[in-house]
């Protein structure tokens, strides 16, 4: 009897550990990769995502609006699910190989983090915090593990007027 309860709890931790949504749905050739929308993306699932993206290019060129700034939503289809707690994106100058190699970004921001596979998040990009135009940034979105950066997913974005 006591062995049967045993095995019957065992079991229904085993069966309690949550799965990440969709994670299984995401073909590989996705997986790491960071896309650009014009348009805001409502939160729609992975496997809507997964079509929308399916034939899209990562690398984007973009033009400012009328506000002078570059705006994006980013939809980032992550190699892992990423741990619980805040996600990093940084923003590396590509030029610039040494302050990636310093871990010295451009830019830096925060959010709250996710659980599933795919993130998306917009995105402004504006002079003032330095970014410029005529070019070109790597995009990183992954979290800090303790001192270690940690990267899911990689873009490259140009910025042109």
């Amino acid at each position: 009897m006591r062995r049967s309860l045993l095995l019957f709890v065992a079991v229904s931790c085993v069966l309690a550990v949550p799965t990440v949504a969709g994670a299984k749905k995401i073909p590989g050739h996705l997986r790491g990769k960071i896309f650009f929308s014009a348009t805001p993306i409502l939160d729609v699932g992975p496997s809507l995502m997964v079509k929308r993206f399916a034939k899209a290019k990562p690398e984007i060129v973009f033009k400012r609006g009328k506000a002078k700034v570059w705006e994006t939503t980013i939809v980032a289809f992550l190699k892992r699910a990423p741990y619980p707690g805040p996600v990093t994106i940084w923003w590396y100058d590509k030029a610039d190989k040494a302050s990636f190699k310093a871990k010295e970004p451009v830019h830096v921001e925060s959010v709250k983090g996710t659980s599933d596979k795919v993130f998306s998040m917009k995105v402004v990009m504006d002079p003032n915090i330095g970014f410029n135009k005529k070019h070109t940034y790597w995009i990183y979105v992954g979290q800090i593990i303790g001192k270690r950066h940690r990267y899911y997913a990689r873009g490259l974005v140009s910025l042109e007027r």
